[in-house]
């Protein structure tokens, strides 16, 4: 009996270790989310990001600590892509939204990526393929919905087209008339 109690005494604690990592929501044009990447190479994030969309948007992901670290992003894990390399190590580690959008515009000191997105569900996970420096990392991650009304779709572009054609023939026919 005692060797039962010992055996799911260490069951439990080995399934303690390999706890899937927590998931968080992700909303929609809320600004940045700073969160704990992994300070080992090939680690994964702990934290993975759950959500479903039903317009167009932008994913976009930045290094947010010892600036030099790249990371593959995944989505149910099939890679998006890699966020930007860079060569520099800052050795600082920004803390704030502010300091994220400081990041995102300064691409040769932080590794970024911006990822287009459909509608749909989706779980965002990554890895750190390039670890930019000693300690703990911070990267930050934002969904933002991509303005469709501006963007003219190809069929109204050539509906415009056909009637900006129809048009010039008229307008030829009463020439050659007159």
């Amino acid at each position: 009996m005692k060797w039962l109690g010992l055996a799911g005494t260490v069951l439990v604690a080995g399934l303690g270790m390999a706890a899937p990592a927590k998931a968080t929501p992700l909303t929609l044009d809320a600004g940045w989310t700073i969160f704990p990447s992994s300070p080992s190479l090939n680690g994964s994030w702990s934290t993975t990001f759950d959500f479903t969309i039903g317009t167009n948007a932008t994913l976009t992901v930045i290094d947010m600590c010892h600036g030099g670290d790249q990371y593959e992003v995944f989505n149910f894990g099939s890679s998006l892509g890699f966020t930007s390399p860079v060569g520099s190590f800052t050795g600082t580690c920004l803390l704030t939204p502010t300091q994220a959008d400081n990041a995102f515009n300064n691409p040769t000191n932080w590794g970024s990526a911006t990822f287009d997105l459909g509608p749909g569900t989706y779980q965002i996970s990554g890895i750190t393929t390039i670890d930019g420096g000693p300690g703990a990392n911070r990267a930050a991650i934002r969904l933002d919905a991509v303005d469709t009304a501006s963007t003219p779709e190809p069929a109204s572009i050539l509906g415009l087209a056909a009637i900006a054609g129809i048009g010039f023939a008229t307008r030829r026919k009463l020439a050659e008339k007159a």
